[in-house]
C-alpha cells in the first residue's frame, strides 16, 4: 500500500497544479497497483475500488480536454485508457473467486 499512496499523493500535487496529463499517467500507475493487491485482498477493497474508478474517469476527462485544448489528437485517448482498467475492474469482480458473502460484494461493486 505505500508504493499506491506515494502515487496517489504525487498524482493529487499534480492535480492541483492543473497539470492533468502528468496526474492521468500517475493515476493509471497507482490503479495499476491497486488491481494487484485487489486480487490478493479480495472483495474488501470494493468500495475503495469504486472510488478509485470514479476518480479516473474525472481526471481522464480533464487530461483530454488538457490536451485538446493544447492542439492534440482530441481522440479521448485518455477515457479510452481508462475504460480499459475499468474492463480490468469488471473482470475481477464478476469472476473472482469469492465465498457466497464475498461474491455478493464483489457483484454489487461491478454494478
Amino acid at each position: 500500500f505505500d508504493k499506491i499512496v506515494e502515487n496517489h499523493l504525487q498524482c493529487i500535487h499534480h492535480a492541483s497544479k492543473k497539470e492533468h496529463i502528468q496526474a492521468m499517467s500517475l493515476q493509471k500507475k497507482k490503479f495499476e497497483m491497486f488491481l494487484e493487491v485487489y486480487k490478493s485482498e479480495g472483495s474488501w477493497l470494493t468500495q475503495v475500488m469504486y472510488t478509485l474508478i470514479l476518480d479516473t474517469r474525472k481526471l481522464a476527462m480533464l487530461a483530454d480536454r488538457d490536451e485538446q485544448s493544447r492542439g492534440g489528437k482530441g481522440d479521448n485517448e485518455h477515457l479510452v485508457d481508462a475504460k480499459r482498467l475499468f474492463d480490468s475492474c469488471f473482470r475481477f469482480t464478476i469472476m473472482g473467486r469469492a465465498t457466497t458473502e464475498d461474491g455478493v460484494k464483489k457483484r454489487a461493486g461491478a454494478l
